[in-house]
């Protein structure tokens, strides 16, 4: 099963669509208090700009763990927190590259994914060149230039 979490009106077909207000999705649920779908039963999540409204992505990403089959894929899209947008009131968490590369790698949190993809977004609309020097590079680029968002895939 693939599902997209915080779909609002950006229905993907081929998914199972979730979000908290009805927009036509198959699942209106609110996340903050777990996710609807058995344990081992996901292949794939997609969340695109979400988790930032979150109450505890700690406790979000425990729910995902649950809820992915053995080496399920979660694919996460929020603002950078160097991008004005992060700075909203709806948005409770600030996300650099580095909470979700090193952040996540640690088991301290009982959390442990393996990161199989991580990038520094530059522009809203994607450009490979814009990205692809600074993405060589992340963490330089992330500390000094301004960046829009961070993708990254992580495997259970």
């Amino acid at each position: 099963m693939k599902v997209q979490l915080c779909c609002g009106k950006n229905i993907k077909k081929g998914f199972t669509n979730v979000d908290l207000v009805d927009y036509g999705q198959e699942i209106i649920c609110d996340i903050n208090n777990g996710l609807p779908f058995d344990n081992g039963s996901v292949e794939y999540i997609l969340i695109e700009s979400g988790i930032e409204h979150l109450n505890s992505p700690i406790d979000f990403l425990k729910n995902v763990k649950k809820v992915l089959k053995k080496d399920g894929i979660i694919e996460i899209e929020t603002d950078h927190y160097k991008y004005p947008k992060a700075y909203m009131p709806q948005h409770k968490t600030l996300f650099s590259r580095a909470w979700f590369v090193d952040g996540l790698n640690e088991d301290f949190l009982g959390l442990t994914f393996n990161v199989v993809e991580s990038r520094l977004i530059f522009t809203k609309k994607s450009n490979i060149f814009l990205e692809f020097i600074p993405n060589l590079f992340p963490r330089f680029w992330e500390t000094f230039f301004p960046c829009v968002a961070i993708r990254t895939k992580l495997k259970k």
